[in-house]
């Protein structure tokens, strides 16, 4: 949830462990896709401004012009070439996020039958706001001792950098996130992120108001 002129993680709820970025407000995080569907559709319902977002980018090719030899994939920025998600391991993130992001637009509409899905970061209220996180390498921050760990620390540190660069939220200071692919500069709208690819697997489907190709964020190590 994006709180009207937050400068910090206003609105999350602390559930055990501390806040590691001492920021003024806490956070929560889990594992329970129901929770956070219901979740979801109330702040909807609500009016408030919501993101959500995964931590491994991943996108699909729709049209390639190739050459002899040419690639169908190719990297979308400097810090993504040699840790591309969309080859090898990443077919498997891929085929799991699809799963999970189908299950959870269908829990949403349980509870809320309409709603809205766009890759502007300027989108209005009442709208889920998509992007991706890229949490690998050196934008992969270590997790401090006997803190979070895993999946759930990487979704926070990719919730952070998006919050920061859209909303002005607060962090360390030792990092500074980084836009490192903004919605619609694929050229010719020359590949889809997976987002798209969910909302059209849904039952009677979802538009995305938007780029095909949704902000991919990240924080650099200091």
């Amino acid at each position: 949830r994006i709180s009207s002129g937050t400068s910090s993680f206003d609105g999350f709820v602390q559930e055990g462990a501390l806040n590691r970025f001492g920021l003024e407000k806490p956070w929560t995080g889990g594992i329970n896709l129901a929770q956070m569907a219901a979740s979801l559709a109330k702040d909807l319902s609500d009016g408030h401004r919501v993101a959500l977002g995964f931590e491994a980018p991943m996108w699909f090719p729709i049209k390639r012009n190739l050459e002899a030899g040419g690639r169908q994939f190719e990297q979308r920025f400097n810090a993504e070439d040699g840790r591309e998600w969309y080859l090898q391991s990443g077919a498997a993130a891929t085929l799991k996020a699809t799963s999970l992001g189908v299950l959870l637009f269908t829990m949403i509409r349980l509870h809320l039958p309409k709603f809205k899905l766009s890759t502007k970061t300027t989108a209005d209220r009442s709208v889920i706001v998509l992007f991706e996180s890229f949490v690998t390498g050196n934008y992969k921050i270590p997790c401090p001792v006997g803190q979070l760990r895993g999946d759930v620390w990487d979704a926070y540190v990719g919730c952070l950098a998006w919050g920061v660069l859209n909303h002005r939220f607060q962090h360390p200071i030792q990092y500074t996130p980084e836009a490192l692919h903004a919605a619609g500069t694929q050229s010719s709208n020359s590949v889809a992120s997976v987002w798209h690819h969910i909302a059209g697997l849904l039952e009677n489907g979802l538009t995305i108001d938007g780029p095909p190709d949704c902000e991919v964020v990240g924080i650099p190590c200091a």
